[in-house]
């Protein structure tokens, strides 16, 4: 059953040497492991405060794991395309195939992100046509929207610094409105890494190597 609100989270699947990649290259394989995992497991619990109104759905980028550990009743789908706007593209366009009034977009790789903002995301999808949470990077971490407008993912150059502003022109050229979302901090390179995460990823590697 389709609710008519649908948070769609986008994450890779937990494969050694296939997430942060730009960590990895400074610091290997198994750190950037480490603080993928402890990313996905902090929007993992997010998801478990998310009201009961909230249908949660993860597209994984590689296969579809039915033994992950995402709690609740989380519907589980595969990201389809080239790109990362034609992936998030096909998934808002599928999300609203089924009638769903308000849709929100979010990656696994902000570390302070919290129900809160999620939840007014959506509240705010009440008197706007998009909601935006901008990244400290030039992108954003979250995407809501009423209705599939397959502009606002398309002619973008996804690997730059400027696609919160070149989707703000777009969705003013669309006439449309939109707000902002506190900016948050995405966690790409070794400098994005909260002391949080470094001090949990070393107290796991003290108690592996005490056992």
């Amino acid at each position: 059953m389709y609710m008519s609100r649908v948070l769609i989270v986008f994450t890779r699947n937990l494969i050694k040497g296939k997430v942060k990649t730009r960590i990895a290259k400074k610091l290997g394989d198994e750190t950037a492991f480490a603080v993928y995992r402890y990313l996905l497991k902090n929007i993992m619990k997010l998801t478990t405060n998310i009201k009961s109104d909230i249908q949660v759905s993860v597209y994984y980028s590689e296969f579809i794991d039915k033994a992950d550990h995402w709690p609740g009743n989380i519907r589980k789908e595969l990201q389809k395309g080239d790109d990362l706007g034609t992936r998030m593209g096909h998934a808002l366009s599928h999300e609203f195939s089924h009638n769903i009034q308000q849709v929100c977009i979010i990656g696994s790789d902000v570390f302070n992100l919290d129900e809160s903002i999620i939840h007014s995301a959506f509240d705010l999808l009440s008197s706007h046509d998009v909601v935006i949470g901008p990244a400290s990077d030039g992108g954003y971490y979250l995407l809501g929207t009423n209705n599939y407008h397959k502009e606002l993912f398309e002619g973008f150059n996804w690997g730059s610094n400027s696609i919160l502003s070149d989707t703000i022109k777009r969705i003013e050229s669309l006439a449309m409105g939109y707000v902002l979302l506190p900016e948050l901090n995405d966690v790409d390179e070794v400098q994005d890494i909260p002391a949080e995460i470094v001090n949990k990823i070393k107290q796991n590697t003290n108690d592996t190597e005490a056992s």
